[in-house]
């Protein structure tokens, strides 16, 4: 968020940490968000080399393996955790797609955001007195 001169560096860091057979799969929701989010900024600063192929993944991730038959998003791609997210995987995943939404027009990301967002709303409770 600085003047952008640590991105490159970042990115690469970035890269590094998520080498293996489907690295994203053992992270939380809410992790793969934050990564879509640092991406996409760092995108708007001009280009991110390596990591347009991560925020590809990190996109794919939210938008086909984390949205669960609830409308909600799952907690982790797979296993005993996947069934049960927390607030943070659905507050960050929707900043995540919405932010994505904006900076790339993409009508998926953009569709994404609004039927998670409506179904926050449509799960809220009442305000206690």
């Amino acid at each position: 968020r600085g003047a952008g001169d640590a991105t490159e560096e970042l990115v690469a860091a970035l890269g590094r940490s998520l080498r293996g057979a489907s690295p994203l799969e053992g992270l939380a929701s809410m992790e793969v968000a934050w990564i879509v989010i640092g991406l996409v900024e760092a995108g708007q600063g001009g280009a991110i080399g390596d990591g347009s192929q991560i925020l590809d993944s990190a996109t794919r991730e939210l938008l086909e393996k984390r949205r669960g038959r609830s409308g909600l998003l799952t907690h982790t791609a797979r296993g005993l955790r996947r069934r049960f997210p927390h607030f943070a995987d659905q507050i960050y995943g929707l900043l995540a797609l919405s932010r994505l939404a904006r900076s790339r027009s993409d009508d998926a990301a953009r569709g994404a955001a609004s039927a998670l967002g409506k179904k926050l709303v449509d799960l809220q409770m009442p305000a206690m007195k």
